[in-house]
């Protein structure tokens, strides 16, 4: 049927993912494959099982009967193998090679810094490298080409070929200069305390409120970082819409202060941790994502204006 136990073990794979799919071409994309191989692992299948396994119809690929006696028997010969394979005793001192994560300055921050440090010291031969990407098609492309292995990300994809795991929610606050008008109000901050002042946000997303506060007349500034804003405001009466999280780690400074926002312009997000599924089971993904899910926080311990 095949050349060798791997391409086996890999036709196998694949008639689960047809099933996951519903597409030939879909579940090769999952397995990196082009299509013209996971055809032919199809037709050897096909070929060895004495049955179609999967008719053509308006919808895709549906299974036949056979196939869905098989499936049971597929899955777990599948998680036998995986189970060997995770069996073998994972040591970060044997990686090398390149680990790539996309991610705003802002995550990697929050999620990254804190796990640097045992990164290098348990893994001194691995290179980590970071990207920005601005939309989740140019992150799922990066994750599916193998140009990246992780992403941090606010907007969840809406693809079967990744996961994703929730990460703390983050709120808002505003980052402001020490003695700034807005610190004098002892009160959370509303959209009209903001109307005399310029307002630094996030360039890349079109999110509220800061849009609808810009479409109003208020003044704006869109950057597309959050770790460079701060020096934009520490000497002027900027206000810059800053994570929590990380608005707490610019106070350090000791020149800046952040302000609570009024419940009806307060904003929240929830970013993902997002990897191609084809990683799931691989040691060194699992690692890392261990580490970031499992970070130390917070940073700065608890904010204060």
């Amino acid at each position: 049927m095949s050349k060798s136990g791997q391409l086996n073990l890999q036709a196998l794979e694949l008639l689960i993912e047809i099933l996951r799919t519903n597409q030939l071409s879909a579940a090769a994309e999952s397995l990196r494959i082009n299509t013209c191989t996971a055809s032919r692992q199809l037709n050897d299948m096909r070929e060895a099982l004495k049955d179609p396994l999967f008719l053509r119809n308006g919808k895709g690929l549906v299974p036949t009967a056979r196939m869905l006696e098989l499936e049971p028997i597929l899955v777990s010969i599948l998680q036998k193998v995986h189970s060997l394979k995770e069996a073998a005793v994972f040591s970060p001192a044997t990686v090398s090679g390149r680990f790539r994560i996309l991610c705003y300055d802002n995550a990697l921050l929050i999620y990254i810094v804190p796990i640097l440090g045992t990164v290098r010291s348990q893994a001194p031969g691995l290179v980590l490298e970071f990207g920005f990407v601005a939309t989740t098609e140019q992150l799922l492309e990066e994750l599916r080409d193998g140009k990246a292995d992780l992403a941090i990300f606010p907007v969840p994809p809406k693809r079967t070929d990744v996961i994703t795991r929730d990460l703390p929610v983050q709120r808002y606050r505003l980052l402001m200069r020490k003695n700034h008008p807005l610190t004098k109000l002892r009160r959370t901050i509303a959209a009209e305390d903001l109307r005399p002042y310029t307002q630094i946000c996030p360039g890349t997303r079109d999110a509220r409120p800061w849009s609808e506060l810009r479409d109003s007349g208020i003044g704006t500034i869109a950057i597309p970082y959050f770790n460079t804003a701060p020096f934009a405001v520490e000497k002027s009466d900027f206000v810059m819409w800053m994570p929590a999280e990380t608005a707490q780690y610019w106070l350090r400074l000791g020149t800046l202060a952040v302000c609570d926002i009024a419940p009806e312009i307060a904003y929240k997000f929830s970013p993902k941790l997002i990897w191609n599924s084809r990683s799931e089971h691989d040691p060194l993904h699992q690692w890392i994502r261990s580490l970031i899910l499992t970070r130390q926080q917070p940073i700065g311990g608890s904010a204060a204006t």
